[in-house]
């Protein structure tokens, strides 16, 4: 029974250390863009008052566009897979998130500030989104720069890169 704990008890921590990193990993890209999103619909909405169904849809779909078309510019069409970051890299840049949400934000704030109506809740949450990716993908670009120049280039790479016809 002491072993089962003195094993238990060691391998808890790095258990528990790697759970952390797969939720990190897996989860803070996405978390960074939902408190961008609520907050911009909340700033919207406290200037141009509570939006009706067709408006939220309409926001909504601004929320979307910036996904689609980078998703399609990245893959050159859907045609390309790209490699992606690997754990340490997406560490380190999404560890930066407060620096894309806020700027995403600002951004938002701003569209908001000068356009009014149905466009303003379509084009907010666009130039949000488009902001958030556009930063997160600097804030990525930089953390595998530093993983390259700490580590070597090999371990900063991702997948390797597939290129299709």
């Amino acid at each position: 029974m002491a072993n089962l704990r003195a094993i238990a008890s060691s391998t808890v921590p790095a258990r528990l250390r790697r759970s952390v990193v797969t939720s990190a990993v897996n989860n803070s890209s996405a978390f960074g863009y939902s408190i961008l999103i609520t907050a911009t619909f909340g700033l919207l909405q406290s200037s141009e008052g509570s939006p009706p169904a067709g408006t939220i849809m309409l926001f909504a779909v601004g929320a979307v566009l910036p996904f689609s078309i980078l998703e399609a510019i990245a893959s050159r069409g859907f045609r390309r897979s790209s490699r992606t970051q690997n754990e340490k890299v997406i560490l380190l840049g999404t560890a930066t998130n407060l620096i894309s949400v806020a700027a995403a934000l600002g951004a938002g704030y701003g569209t908001g500030v000068l356009l009014h109506g149905n466009v303003a809740w379509l084009v907010a949450p666009f130039v949000a989104g488009l902001v958030y990716m556009l930063v997160e993908s600097v804030e990525l670009a930089v953390a595998e720069a530093i993983e390259s120049a700490a580590f070597g280039e090999a371990d900063a790479e991702g997948e390797a890169e597939q290129d299709g016809p």
